[in-house]
C-alpha cells in the first residue's frame, strides 16, 4: 500500500488538471473501410537527426510482400485513433520510479488523440487490469486505474504482454499500439518470449517499450524490450533518469499522431498461412535520398482459401 499512497500523493501534488482536448471528427471519419482483405501499415519516416519527415506522398514510398512490389491501395498522412494498451510494472525494484512513469503515461494521455480507447495493464508476478470498463480517454480514471495494483512482488513481463495483445483485440480501431514501461528482465511468467512475440505478431500492434533500471541491476534485460519493440515498427528507450519519462512519451505521442498509413491488398496466392515479410522504402521527393521508415516486419498470412480437406467428397 506503501507504493500506492506516495504515488497517489505525488500525482494530487503536481496538479495534473489533464484537461481533455479538443474533440476528432466522428468516428465515421477514421475508420478504414473493412470491406476488403489488406494489409494496414502504420509508417513512421524520420530523418538522419531522428526527425519525423512531413508531407511525403504515396509515390514516395515502395512497398515490398516477401520481395515483391506492391500496388499501394490506398495513403493518407492523419491522425488516426488508435487502441492503445498502458501497461506498467509494478514489482518491488519498481517502487522509486513508479511514481514518475504514472506521471509521464498520464502526460501521454493527455496529448493523445481524445477518440483514442486506453486501456490499463498493471504486472507484477500477477497480470491485472486497472479499469473496470474494456476502455477509457478520461484521465481521471486512467490515474485510478494505475494505483490499483501495490509495489511487490516479481516480474511478469511476458504475461502482461500477452494480457495486453490479447485486449487490444477487443478495440474497434484499426491501429492498435501498446506503451510498456518496466525496470528489468522476467522473472515470474508463465509463457515464454516467443509466445509474447508471436501475440504480439497476430495483434499487428506498434509497441514501445522504455526500460527503467540501474546499469547494476541483475534483471535488466535491454535486449529483450528491443526485441519486443523493433519487429512493430516502434522503438525501445532507456533514459538513464525517471524525469526524462514525459519527454520520451511525449515524443511516443507525437509520432503516433504524425504516421502515415499505406494500404495494400496481398495477391490471392499470398493466404498461404505463412508469415510475409514486408519493407517498405521512402525517398526524399527532391534528392531521392533513402529514409529511414519504421513499420512492423511482416504479418501472418490467413490459410489457403481452398485448402483440400482429403479424401472423397
Amino acid at each position: 500500500m506503501q507504493c500506492q499512497r506516495v504515488a497517489a500523493g505525488i500525482l494530487l501534488a503536481a496538479g495534473l488538471g489533464l484537461a481533455q482536448v479538443e474533440s476528432a471528427p466522428s468516428e465515421g471519419a477514421f475508420r478504414i473501410s473493412a470491406d476488403v482483405e489488406r494489409v494496414i501499415l502504420p509508417v513512421t519516416v524520420v530523418d538522419r537527426q531522428d526527425r519525423t519527415v512531413p508531407n511525403l506522398t504515396k509515390e514516395s514510398f515502395r512497398v515490398y510482400d516477401d520481395g515483391r512490389l506492391q500496388a499501394v491501395h490506398d495513403f493518407f498522412h492523419r491522425d488516426i485513433p488508435l487502441t492503445v494498451g498502458l501497461v506498467m510494472d509494478s514489482s518491488t525494484s519498481m517502487f522509486p520510479k513508479r511514481a514518475s512513469a504514472i506521471l509521464a503515461a498520464l502526460s501521454f494521455v493527455r496529448l493523445s488523440n481524445p477518440e483514442d480507447q486506453a486501456f490499463v495493464v498493471n504486472f507484477n508476478e500477477k497480470v491485472s487490469f486497472g479499469l473496470s470498463e474494456k476502455f477509457s480517454a478520461d484521465p481521471e480514471r486512467l490515474r485510478d486505474a494505475f494505483l490499483k495494483l501495490p509495489c511487490q512482488g516479481k516480474t511478469a513481463l511476458y504475461d502482461a504482454v500477452v494480457a495486453a495483445t490479447e485486449h487490444l483485440s477487443l478495440g474497434t480501431r484499426d491501429k492498435k499500439a501498446l506503451i510498456v514501461v518496466s525496470d528489468g528482465g522476467d522473472n515470474a511468467s508463465r509463457h515464454r518470449l516467443r509466445e509474447a512475440m508471436e501475440a504480439l505478431q497476430r495483434s499487428e500492434a506498434i509497441v514501445y517499450t522504455i526500460g527503467l533500471y540501474d546499469t547494476d541491476d541483475p534483471d535488466r534485460n535491454p535486449a529483450v524490450l528491443k526485441q519486443l519493440a523493433r519487429p512493430t515498427g516502434g522503438e525501445a528507450f532507456f533514459p538513464e533518469n525517471p524525469q526524462d519519462l514525459p519527454g520520451i512519451l511525449a515524443h511516443v505521442a507525437s509520432v503516433l499522431r504524425s504516421q502515415y498509413t499505406i494500404i495494400y491488398e496481398p495477391a490471392a496466392e499470398a493466404h498461404d498461412g505463412r508469415f510475409h515479410h514486408i519493407r517498405v522504402v521512402a525517398t526524399e521527393p527532391a534528392t531521392g535520398h533513402r529514409l529511414e521508415v519504421r513499420t512492423r516486419a511482416g504479418y501472418q498470412a490467413p490459410a489457403p482459401l481452398h485448402a483440400s480437406t482429403g479424401g472423397n467428397p
